[in-house]
Formats: C-alpha cells, structure tokens, sequence
C-alpha cells in the first residue's frame, strides 16, 4: 500500500460514516409527508420571521448539498410553500450552490491525489471528454434530475476540471430545475410524492436538453479531434 494514501484511509472511513448517517437520517426522516407537516406548523411563524427561515432553509439546502443528501427537491419544494417561488428559489438555489461548491472543494482536497493514483486513467478519460465543452457538458447532466447530483460533483471534483468552469454549468442546469421544484411549493398539498413535483412532459424536456448539451460538448470535441 501507498503511504502517501494510508493517512487518508481513516478519513476516508469517517466521512463515509458520516455521511452514511446523514442519509439514514435524510431518508427516514425527511419524506413528504415530514415537508407536509413541518410546513404547516411554520406557516405563520414564517410570515412572522421570515428572515429566520430564509436562513434555516438556505442552512440546511447548504448542509444537505455539502453532504450529498437527498434534500434538493424536498426542501426546494418546502421553500416555495414558506417563501413563494421567487424567494424560495433564490433561497435554495444559493444553498445548492454554495453546498456543492464545498462537496466539490473537499473532494478535491482531501481525495483526489489518492483517487488519481488509484483511478487515474478513469480520470484522464473523463477530463478528456469534459476538456472542450465543460460547461455544456456539467449543465446537460444537471439539467437531468433522475440523475443523482453528488456522485456528478464528486466525479468532477476528482478530474482537473476548474471550480469556474464546473460552477458556471451547475448554475445553468440548476436554475430551471430549482425553479420548478419551488414552484411545486403552491401545490404542495395536492403532491402525493416529490416525483410529482415536476411534471413528466418537463422531466422529457429538462432529459432531452440536457442530453443534447451533453452529445454535442463530446461531439464537438470529436469533430475538432479529427481536424
């Protein structure tokens, strides 16, 4: 074994457990029917201290994105239901935002020496595809939402690709995905699951823009590769 990547090891383990607690947590605790309730009871308490939920929600969008928890949609949706979908976006998009910027900076800190010693000709594939269109490429696959969010920033972080370049498509696949989901807050009664919170004909068209962002960033480095 390395010993430059044995210190990580423990590291590793705890960040793993951490956020493997995170998840049982966000999985069992935080379902629809948990938004539901929760937004009930601060109904009024948010018309009343608005401010204060503003930052528990952009607290919490920011914890749940930091820890790649299953929070974006449920918590999108509930800001919409508090906030109304103008501030409830802006509300959640910034703590996506800023969450995935600090997923994406301890990843690459603290694992991808260690990650590209062990899976360096995978990350060398994957900043070769990205290396033209990193922009199209990152914004198509978050305009994808059956596609799980972390794992994308996680991939990302381990490759070369700029911080810049990744926050400049997280922000263009995100804000019509965010907007959606908050305003799926006005109707948040009626939802029987937060799959219901984006219609399928926009899912088909968000999956069909994003595919088409993606082929033509790799296409377009296939073509000047030819050239």
């Amino acid at each position: 074994m390395n010993l430059k990547t044995f210190p990580m090891l423990p590291l590793a383990m705890i960040a793993a457990a951490v956020i493997g607690t995170l998840w049982f947590l966000a999985y069992h605790y935080l379902t629809l029917e948990d938004v539901k309730q929760l937004t009930n009871t601060l109904s009024r308490y948010s018309r009343e201290h608005r401010s204060i939920v503003i930052a528990a929600l952009l607290g919490s969008q920011m914890i749940g994105m930091a820890f790649s928890m299953p929070t974006k949609a449920l918590l999108t949706i509930m800001a919409g239901a508090l906030l109304g979908p103008g501030i409830g976006f802006f509300t959640t998009f910034t703590g996506v935002l800023i969450g995935t910027t600090g997923l994406f900076f301890a990843t690459r800190n603290l694992f991808r020496h260690s990650a590209r010693e062990r899976f360096g000709h995978r990350a060398q594939k994957l900043e070769e595809r990205l290396r033209r269109r990193p922009i199209l490429a990152i914004a198509g696959m978050r305009l994808i939402v059956n596609l799980p969010y972390g794992p994308i920033t996680i991939a990302a972080a381990l490759t070369n690709l700029r911080y810049r370049n990744f926050l400049y498509g997280s922000f263009i696949g995100d804000i019509p995905v965010v907007q959606l989901y908050s305003l799926a807050g006005k109707h948040l009664t009626t939802l029987n699951s937060a799959s219901e919170a984006i219609s399928p004909l926009a899912v088909v068209i968000l999956a069909a823009t994003g595919i088409l962002l993606i082929v033509g960033a790799l296409g377009e480095r296939k073509e000047k590769t030819r050239s």
